[in-house]
C-alpha cells in the first residue's frame, strides 16, 4: 500500500475512534477539571495516532526518500508519522463533512 494512502487510512481510523471514545472520555476530561483553553482531544488523538502508526510501522520520512540512518532515528520518524497522523485526523474529518455536505 502506498504510504500516503496508509498514512490517510490511519488518520481516518484515528478520526472515528475518537469520535467513538467522545461520549465515554467527556465525564473523565470534565472531573479533571481542565483549564479551556486545553483541548484533550487533540492530546489523544495524538497518541492514538502514535500507536497506530507504531503499530502499522507507517513512516513517511522513508516514504519521501529520507532513509533513518539508524533503528532510533527511525522510530522517531515513525513517532513523527504519527503525530502527523493524530493530528491530521481532524483535517480528515473536516474534509469528509466539507464533502457530505457539498453533495447535499
Amino acid at each position: 500500500m502506498e504510504p500516503i494512502v496508509l498514512v490517510t487510512l490511519l488518520a481516518l481510523l484515528v478520526e472515528v475512534l475518537i469520535e467513538a471514545v467522545m461520549p465515554l472520555s467527556d465525564p473523565v476530561f470534565a472531573a479533571l477539571k481542565l483549564p479551556e483553553s486545553v483541548n484533550p482531544y487533540l492530546y489523544l488523538s495524538a497518541l492514538v495516532g502514535v500507536l497506530a502508526a507504531l503499530g502499522y510501522g507507517a513512516d513517511l520520512v522513508a516514504a519521501i526518500g529520507l532513509p533513518a540512518p539508524n533503528g532510533a532515528v527511525g522510530l522517531g520518524a515513525t513517532v513523527a508519522t504519527g503525530l502527523m497522523v493524530g493530528r491530521g485526523a481532524n483535517f480528515v474529518h473536516d474534509a469528509i463533512k466539507r464533502v457530505a455536505g457539498a453533495t447535499s
